[in-house]
């Protein structure tokens, strides 16, 4: 069972038991594609590995 797929059950259950508290029943909230610290920048990414 994947990460997304158990905070789609939790939002599922927290719906269920406080419906009130919503809107309306929320996905989760989708996975960013990558994430950086600190982002490498073009010149970084060009640069040739050392020999």
């Amino acid at each position: 069972m994947t990460i997304r797929t158990q905070h789609a059950a939790v939002l599922v259950d927290a719906y269920a038991t406080d419906p009130h508290r919503f809107r309306r029943p929320s996905p989760p909230p989708h996975l960013p594609k990558a994430a950086w610290i600190n982002e490498p920048t073009e010149e970084e990414n060009q640069e040739e590995p050392a020999a």
